[in-house]
């Protein structure tokens, strides 16, 4: 198990929902305890902010199709091969859509508030997070475009996170996180 060895947990939620992988996370959180480690929590997820949520989920939804045209495409062969790690991913895959992964929050979308409220909500369904790790430039999103969600996230989402977070009853762990 990943917590005996002293290795690091990573997820990219995609598929399935935050409850659905809680359960790993604390399994994993437990072996690393139970071995005398402190267990680390990271996520990578796509970042879309931008000034209201309607602009946020057309740009994210245009892109989040291209990301999924391009996973579809490397996983095709799956379907011809049965994995015991990844039963029916090939299918499973081919009937996602964008609102899917923006809705299940595997893709954090949304404006300023909505993202840090989406981001609290994904901190307290998995149980505190460590570190997530933006994907800012999904489905081939143009510079431009990647780069204002990021000024977005740093001048207005962050502030709000910082805010939470000091609140005794937020139940955030990623507190140091937030210094930068």
């Amino acid at each position: 198990m990943a917590g005996r060895p002293r290795l690091r947990a990573a997820d990219a939620p995609s598929l399935e929902p935050a409850a659905c992988i809680r359960p790993l996370v604390d399994r994993y959180r437990d072996a690393a305890t139970a071995a005398g480690h402190t267990p680390r929590i990271a996520i990578t997820l796509p970042l879309v902010v931008a000034d209201t949520d309607t602009e946020a989920e057309h740009l994210a939804d245009r892109h989040i199709a291209r990301h999924l045209e391009v996973w579809r495409e490397a996983v095709e062969p799956w379907n011809e091969h049965e994995s015991d790690e990844y039963p029916d991913f090939g299918r499973k895959l081919a009937g996602i859509g964008p609102e899917h992964i923006r809705d299940g929050n595997a893709a954090i979308v949304g404006s300023p508030t909505t993202v840090a409220a989406r981001i609290l909500r994904l901190v307290r369904d998995f149980g505190g997070v460590d570190q997530i790790l933006w994907q800012v430039d999904i489905g081939a999103m143009p510079p431009a475009q990647a780069r204002r969600s990021i000024e977005l996230f740093r001048d207005a989402v962050m502030p709000l996170l910082r805010e939470k977070a000091a609140a005794p009853r937020a139940g955030v762990r990623f507190q140091a996180a937030l210094a930068g």
